[in-house]
């Protein structure tokens, strides 16, 4: 790594930086997973997440009035997912509400007993113990739609998707998976999931829903965090080179020189570690990968005061 700055500019562009974790950088990198990528940034999925735990209270009363029974409902995840192999581990009986969105299909899935429970309610039996998961009656079926279209369609008007085809199924032929929309098909999802407490106990309440990502809405303008401190006039307009170390390792010239494409060398850092970030030669903080506003990131976990650079 070459330099472009004298030793005593160096110097007095290191004195800038903080020198405890106290004045670290506050903007927010997500975790990214390589073998997964996503496309919501953490500040829109915050949005999103926002906007569904407003929702929920009113979802509530709507269901309660629709069981005519005591039910809380309230959001315990919300993520983007990739749909392959989400009906892997799918045991019979079932019975799924399936939706199109523009021609890829979504899919509602709510645990069997649960569902039970609630349809029973909703039929008028007076109490309802010990549910368990079974086949439901064209009826019952009907009254599933029903139920589980409050919060469908609730996130639907919400985030300007276009429901189509809603029905129940229960037999793994008619569910259909995110590639029967054709050679444009997308297998990224946003997965809603809602903790309800009702008639059949506790259970869970999956959205799967296409078409998010495009109609999601733009964060707030973030605020910039003041600089902590002022560079000296005379050296405010000098460029120098940031980098972020992955690792390093060591081979003899022999087998430096027997390289060839597919051999793997060992950086000797694992991948839970932190990465360094390395200002013109010197390691000035422990920095973790991700992701932000589509680009390749990096969030300050740690600064090392100066002298410390173990």
């Amino acid at each position: 790594m070459t330099s472009n700055l004298l030793p005593e500019e160096i110097r007095a562009i290191l004195e800038l930086l903080p020198k405890s974790a106290d004045n670290a950088p506050t903007g927010e990198v997500s975790s990214r997973d390589f073998h997964r990528p996503k496309r919501l940034s953490s500040e829109t999925r915050a949005a999103l997440v926002e906007q569904v735990v407003r929702l929920a209270p009113e979802l509530q009363r709507e269901l309660q009035a629709a069981l005519r029974g005591k039910l809380t409902i309230e959001l315990v995840d919300l993520d983007e997912m990739n749909c392959d192999g989400l009906f892997e581990q799918l045991e019979d009986p079932f019975a799924i509400v399936r939706f199109e969105v523009r021609g890829e299909l979504g899919w509602a899935i709510w645990d069997l007993a649960g569902a039970v429970g609630s349809i029973e309610t909703s039929l008028g039996m007076p109490e309802v113990k010990d549910c368990k998961a079974r086949k439901l009656a064209s009826v019952e079926k009907t009254m599933l739609k029903r139920l589980v279209s409050y919060p469908l369609q609730r996130l639907a008007k919400l985030w300007k998707l276009d429901l189509k085809d809603v029905r129940v199924v229960d037999i793994r032929e008619e569910l259909g998976t995110w590639r029967d929309a054709g050679p444009t098909a997308d297998s990224q999802r946003v997965a809603v999931q809602f903790a309800i407490d009702g008639p059949g106990g506790q259970s869970t309440l999956r959205l799967y829903l296409p078409g998010v990502v495009g109609n999601s809405p733009a964060p707030a303008a973030a605020k910039k965090p003041a600089p902590t401190a002022q560079a000296p006039e005379h050296i405010a307009g000098v460029p120098f080179e940031v980098s972020v170390r992955l690792g390093s390792s060591e081979i003899v010239l022999a087998d430096l020189l027997h390289l060839e494409i597919g051999d793997v060398i060992p950086l000797g850092t694992r991948t839970d570690e932190p990465l360094r970030l390395v200002v013109e030669d010197r390691v000035c903080a422990d920095v973790k990968l991700g992701m932000r506003d589509g680009n390749l990131a990096t969030k300050v976990e740690r600064l090392r005061p100066r002298g410390r650079e173990e």
